[in-house]
């Protein structure tokens, strides 16, 4: 367990380990943020398509208002038949919201609370028909009653709007809210106006003051519709709500409310320009109609852009997977290969470094030894790399190539030994010849015996002395030269001192039979 002794692959890939964790991780908790993105941004888009069917159900809702008012009021021109059919639509328009609903997977916080008073109020409308139907409640108490069903969704789809985290997507969001508001208070100026028992002329203070209240909240939303829509959007709104109708609807509102205030201040309103309500509910439902072209287009604009943030962030999401399995994938092979690099060079300085201690190097000395091969020339390690290895791999070079100098320098220094050695044994063997030869000279013409024997003993000295530097030869590698004759006639000296030493001194024919030895060991 001591990391020490750890082979070089689990070091790596203990170095590696770390920050391929650390990467992961941080790809992993970067990939699940994207996630969530994604997840609510499709939530805000499940919340887009809840407001887009809640502006189909706040418009008929708005004409049920003004068809029940118009029933309710003195002339009671509505057609019952196209009252019922509207609140079909209104009937059909709250299923498909509460379908929708149900497929957001519920709501949360303030929008829950909306959606349960705005359900309550809903649950409510088939008792408020009957009353208008019957005529049981005045035209101003249906309008107050269809108008708080209306706030109510308003404040649902306010409440949902505020939901829309991402800056491009609560500007478009707040600014359709108070589009939907302008158009609210449009319709309810042509209830209101509608309700007067003369056209264009209101008595009543409620109704004067509703108008009133009316129109402040319309400039109002109006301002903060200009304050968070873009550039783009202003135009377009400037593009579209214009016209000879708008202008028609303004210069009557305005005729309306100056009537008004005439009679609230006691003043006569008899120079009031005429007041027709054909032409009222033309220019007011022409002016609704171009708002709500204005609506549609900041709807669509809101939902495409809700799609397209869902779309980008799940395709950066899935990107960023793919990247960071690709990067895994190249860190692994980049390892890998780096690995299998480190491994096949420090095999081969092992191989090359125990075939060099085992084989190699001992077959080197000995050729030298031997004299087979003088060149200390060696081959190199086969890791030409310029880093740690190849430097490792040219040093173990540097160390086989001194000790093969080392080995060859030694058998130079032995073999000049050897010839020196050999030199003196040759010096000397020639001059032990050359004594060998004189004393043989000398014996062939002494006659006296005691010199003689004294000259065999010599030439004995010199035979040994010679065989000692053949034997100094044979040691130092020459090769031993043949008996020569003065080795053989020391021989015989010798077995002639031996007989001599036999015979009796001075006893006749010695001379005799000395010299007989001498002649037959030549």
């Amino acid at each position: 367990m001591e990391w020490r002794n750890w082979r070089l692959p689990v070091k790596l890939g203990a170095v590696l380990v770390v920050p391929a964790l650390l990467a992961v991780a941080l790809g992993v908790v970067q990939i699940q943020r994207d996630v969530e993105r994604a997840n609510t941004y499709a939530d805000v888009q499940r919340l887009v398509k809840l407001r887009a069917g809640l502006r189909p159900l706040i418009g008929d809702l708005q004409m049920e208002r003004t068809l029940s008012a118009e029933r309710l009021s003195g002339g009671g021109s509505a057609d019952p038949a196209m009252l019922r059919q509207q609140t079909r639509r209104v009937d059909r328009a709250q299923a498909a919201v509460i379908r929708t609903t149900q497929r957001t997977h519920g709501l949360k916080g303030v929008s829950a609370n909306r959606y349960r008073d705005a359900s309550k109020l809903l649950e409510g409308l088939p008792d408020l028909r009957k009353r208008v139907t019957s005529k049981d409640l005045g035209s101003w108490t249906a309008v107050t009653e269809y108008s708080k069903v209306i706030n109510s969704l308003l404040d649902l789809d306010q409440a949902l709007g505020s939901g829309f985290g991402d800056a491009q997507l609560s500007g478009p969001a707040s600014a359709l809210y108070d589009l939907e508001m302008v158009q609210e208070q449009v319709h309810l100026q042509h209830v209101i106006v509608m309700a007067a028992p003369e056209p264009g002329r209101l008595e009543d203070p409620k109704l004067i003051r509703a108008l009133q209240e009316s129109d402040i909240r319309m400039r109002d939303k109006l301002s903060d519709f200009r304050a968070v829509a873009t550039a783009a959007d202003q135009r377009a709104y400037d593009r579209t709500v214009t016209g000879p109708e708008v202008e028609r609807r303004t210069k009557l509102l305005d005729a309306v409310l100056s009537q008004a205030g005439s009679l609230h201040a006691g003043q006569n309103s008899a120079d009031a320009p005429p007041f027709s309500d054909h032409t009222w509910h033309r220019s007011s439902e022409a002016q609704g109609s171009l708002i709500n072209t204005v609506e549609k287009r900041l709807a669509e604009r809101l939902r495409a852009t809700s799609a397209k943030l869902q779309d980008e962030t799940s395709d950066r999401a899935g990107a960023e997977s793919v990247l960071l399995f690709a990067v895994l994938l190249l860190a692994f092979a980049i390892g890998i290969a780096i690995a299998r690099h480190l491994l096949r060079s420090l095999t081969v300085l092992r191989s090359t470094a125990l075939d060099v201690a085992e084989h190699r190097l001992p077959e080197a000395v000995s050729s030298i030894r031997e004299g087979e091969a003088s060149s200390t020339s060696i081959s190199a390690v086969p890791v030409h790399t310029t880093e740690e290895f190849g430097q490792l791999a040219r040093a173990f070079d540097a160390v086989h190539g001194q000790a093969v100098r080392l080995a060859a320098e030694q058998a130079a220094l032995r073999g000049d030994l050897r010839d020196t050695l050999v030199n003196l044994s040759r010096r000397s063997q020639s001059l032990v010849d050359r004594l060998l030869r004189l004393m043989e000279q000398l014996e062939s013409h002494e006659e006296d015996p005691d010199q003689l024997a004294s000259l065999f003993k010599l030439d004995h000295l010199a035979t040994r002395m010679r065989r000692n530097n053949e034997n100094l030869m044979v040691l130092c590698g020459s090769t031993r030269p043949p008996l020569r004759a003065a080795g053989a006639a020391g021989q015989c000296a010798a077995r002639r001192g031996l007989r001599d030493r036999a015979l009796p001194p001075g006893g006749g024919g010695a001379r005799s039979h000395r010299r007989g030895d001498r002649v037959r060991c030549r």
